[in-house]
């Protein structure tokens, strides 16, 4: 009986210490994990290759394009794609298209 009796003492010992561990509502509990939005690097390059700037975009956001310089003989058209929704790392290219200027007597036409 009395075998049986300190048996009993210990499995309730350990049960009172393996419930005792358990923090059970009062200690930090693991955190769920959040999904963190993806971001991407945007680079946008001047027609000689020039870096005029580099971005970090969250996905689906749109990227801020920089001012262009001016080039002269140049005029700045555009930039190569739309920069609205961005879902992936990319390069955007401004283009520039060399002008001429013809004056006649009486007009000046620009070609590009």
């Amino acid at each position: 009986m009395k075998k049986r009796l300190t048996f009993l003492m210990l499995v309730l010992m350990f049960a009172v210490l393996a419930l005792a561990s358990c923090q059970g509502g009062t200690g930090s509990r693991p955190t769920t994990p959040t999904t963190a939005t993806p971001v991407f690097e945007v680079v946008f390059v001047a027609g000689d290759g020039e870096i005029l700037k580099t971005e970090s975009v969250e996905l689906g956001q749109g990227a801020t394009a920089p001012e262009v310089p001016n080039r002269t003989g140049y005029v700045f058209v555009g930039w190569d794609t739309d920069f609205s929704y961005v879902d992936c790392s990319i390069i955007f290219f401004c283009f520039l298209s060399y002008f001429y200027i013809v004056r006649c007597k009486r007009s000046v036409f620009l070609l590009l």
